[in-house]
């Protein structure tokens, strides 16, 4: 499921399939296939450091966007620290 992505990328897929097993027991499955004794959690490393996207690059995006919704909702996103 996680294949090809960075370990920071696999590590929500990896808490959903956790959280998804924890549930299974009802149906049958005796063990988590997912638990952190079966599965090696991966090591995430956080620089502190942010990529973001300057006014100019900001309104290439609105521009860009499919129609004024998604413009708008690309700009609120970007103005209200949403990622």
């Amino acid at each position: 499921m996680a294949a090809g992505l960075s370990a920071r990328g696999r590590a929500p897929s990896d808490r959903r399939a956790r959280r998804l097993q924890a549930r299974r027991p009802r149906d049958g499955l005796t063990r988590n296939p997912a638990s952190a004794e079966l599965v090696d959690r991966p090591t995430v490393r956080y620089s502190g450091e942010f990529v973001t996207f300057d006014a100019d690059e900001l309104a290439a995006l609105a521009r860009a966007a499919h129609d004024e919704q998604d413009a708008a909702l690309y700009l609120a996103a970007a103005m209200t620290g949403l990622r």
